[in-house]
């Protein structure tokens, strides 16, 4: 096996991870393929066993992990040798969870994250961040959006390639935001079982995403009361980019603005950089479209596709002469983007002050309401 290069920060927690599938029969993502059927993990905090067998990157495919990879390999114009070594790489690539160990013993319930993750991406774009987080004592399950990124597999091996993007943000969100909400459903009914009941609050829920994932964790929230706090990682809150002054809310329909408006749901906005005042103005701006809570994080030199800390499958990426299927944030940016997250759930889900809030002395964490002048 290859090692993995994301370490794990300091936590009290080894990672589990289980894998299943949600199918909504009243929806059908192609005419060709009734219902729609949505891959999803579960990362929680676990007790690692003797035999305990490590999840490896490629394991996103399951059950048609090397059909997919092949398919990825039949793309790219590498030499014969060079296609092998990244076919090792991927095959051998590991995480630092283990598959379906027991979940961990805690003196209190453990909170749930929903995560959807950005456009062209799938479940396991943000491992070593879920890692990181888990490892603190949360549940995270994140969700695939089929036909929409890179393949997806069904529950019967049936590679799903992605349909054009026709740049229909609303119709796009619609769906994702359906997807997130049945997602809900079974995980409700899964934790309320005997072997997680005492151990998961489903009362302490929240959702976070990045890119594409972020507006849909936005508009999730106001469609589903079980989201008790929302963090949009580097994503446009309406999916819509402004020239006229407004921050893209006034292009939705009247009854989504005014849901969002009178929403009082703890929101957590987090971004890079980008060097330009009026974009930063903007964004600023946004905490006026809300009620209650509304949280700013900028984080400088921080590009669009680093908030995505494991972008594997995704696009070929190279170092100099090596290419690679992974690109994976190192460690520190990890650490820093999940501080700030944990400080922001364990404020609004645990209803207590981080033990992290301490590392993040320093770093900009702005706090707005919408009723500022």
């Amino acid at each position: 096996m290859v090692s993995p290069t994301n370490a794990i920060p300091d936590g009290t927690y080894d990672i589990g991870v289980r894998h299943d599938y949600v199918h909504d029969a009243s929806r059908s993502s192609i005419k060709s393929r009734p219902g729609r059927t949505i891959p999803i993990s579960i990362f929680y905090p676990g007790s690692k066993t003797a035999n305990a067998q490590q999840l490896r990157y490629l394991d996103v495919f399951h059950p048609a992990e090397d059909a997919v990879l092949e398919h990825l390999l039949d793309s790219l114009d590498y030499d014969p040798s060079v296609k092998e070594a990244l076919r090792n790489e991927a095959r051998n690539r590991v995480t630092q969870s283990f598959v379906d160990i027991p979940i961990a013993n805690s003196k209190s319930p453990f909170p749930i994250l929903l995560y959807s993750p950005g456009g062209e991406q799938h479940r396991f774009s943000n491992i070593p961040l879920f890692e990181s987080i888990v490892a603190r004592g949360y549940i995270i399950v994140t969700m695939d959006h089929p036909f929409e990124g890179v393949p997806t597999v069904d529950s019967d091996g049936v590679l799903c390639s992605q349909i054009a993007d026709n740049d229909d943000f609303i119709e796009f969100t619609n769906q994702r935001v359906s997807d997130a909400r049945i997602v809900l459903d079974y995980i409700t009914q899964l934790f309320k079982q005997p072997t997680y009941r005492e151990r998961v609050n489903l009362e302490a829920l929240g959702m976070f995403g990045h890119s594409r994932g972020g507006y849909v964790s936005t508009f999730t929230q106001i469609e589903d009361s079980r989201i008790k706090a929302v963090a949009n990682i580097d994503g446009f809150l309406y999916a819509y980019w402004t020239n006229d002054g407004t921050t893209g809310i006034n292009r939705w329909p009247a009854k989504t603005q005014e849901q969002l408006r009178a929403s009082r749901v703890p929101f957590l906005r987090i971004k890079g950089s980008i060097g330009d005042l009026a974009v930063d103005e903007v964004f600023r701006n946004e905490a006026k479209d809300f009620s209650g809570d509304f949280h700013l994080v900028v984080l400088k030199d921080w590009s669009h596709n680093q908030f995505s800390t494991s972008s594997c499958f995704l696009k070929l990426s190279t170092q100099g002469e090596e290419a690679s299927f992974f690109l994976i944030q190192n460690q520190k940016r990890v650490r820093e983007l999940s501080s700030h997250l944990l400080t922001f759930f364990d404020r609004y889900l645990r209803n207590e002050p981080s033990l992290i809030e301490k590392e993040n002395r320093g770093t900009a964490h702005q706090r707005f309401r919408s009723a500022l002048p």
